[in-house]
């Protein structure tokens, strides 16, 4: 089928790695189950990461990417409130203006998420040292038992190797962690820090305990779904199906 004849959407995916990479996986799905045409639409605040060069470089026929330009906040007051996401829409709108798309997949950062988080920032092209903001010597004391790596990994395949037992995570799904039960939540102290003894503790928890049990069960129990829903006649499969054949034959479906 030529690319020209295949329904083609626009994925806007918010900032950072985390939100590109499970697109990027539906975009596959839709290009090589349902024969779209795929074009992301990349936010940009400056020159784009290694990181995610090489995952735009190497995604296959039929999906291609853009960049948005930077926005332009040279006209904004000095005590203005960025908060990340931002987007022009007249670049935006003048980008795909004569795509001819079908359909827009918007992935944005709801404010509330933005409001109760905290993230540090490595930009490892302009600093000369990646693990400035680890403690002097941290790296030599723990090389004999861990790995800290300087710029964005695989997390899909890092989680999925047989040797991971849990992880550590900044609480952006804090919530969905503890409603599935499969999440050990640390207590910060009185200044609101969760320091080193705790999370060691909970550590110690999730591998030697029968809390800790509990949890790896249960996740086991979610990973065995989520293969389910996937598979040929699963229910986000048969979902799927049934949204790109509403686009590829919309009379039929709502008749």
């Amino acid at each position: 089928m030529a690319k020209a004849q295949r329904p083609h959407i626009a994925i806007l995916p918010s900032p950072g790695m985390g939100h590109l990479i499970p697109l990027v996986e539906f975009a596959k799905r839709l290009v090589h189950q349902h024969s779209f045409t795929v074009t992301f639409v990349i936010p940009t605040d400056g020159s784009p990461s290694k990181a995610l060069k090489s995952t735009l470089d190497s995604l296959p026929t039929f999906i291609d990417s853009v960049f948005l330009p930077p926005v332009d906040l040279s006209d904004l007051p000095p005590d203005s409130k960025i908060e990340t996401g931002m987007i022009s829409l007249t670049a935006f709108m003048s980008m795909v203006a004569g795509a001819k798309l079908v359909g827009l997949v918007v992935d944005m950062t709801p404010n509330d998420t933005i409001a109760n988080a905290t993230y540090i920032n490595v930009d490892t092209q302009k600093d000369d040292d990646p693990f400035m903001f680890l403690p002097k010597g941290f790296v030599e004391r723990t090389k004999e038992r861990s790995l800290v790596v300087g710029s964005w990994v695989p997390q899909a395949r890092v989680l999925n190797h047989g040797s991971t037992g849990g992880f550590l995570t900044h609480c952006g799904w804090n919530q969905f962690l503890k409603d599935a039960k499969v999440a050990l939540t640390p207590k910060p102290n009185k200044n609101g820090l969760i320091c080193r003894d705790e999370i060691a503790k909970i550590v110690k928890c999730l591998m030697g305990s029968e809390e800790g049990k509990s949890v790896r069960n249960r996740m086991l129990e979610l990973k065995e779904a989520a293969k389910r829903v996937l598979c040929e006649n699963g229910s986000s499969t048969i979902a799927l199906f049934e949204v790109a054949d509403s686009i590829n034959h919309p009379l039929l479906s709502t008749s």
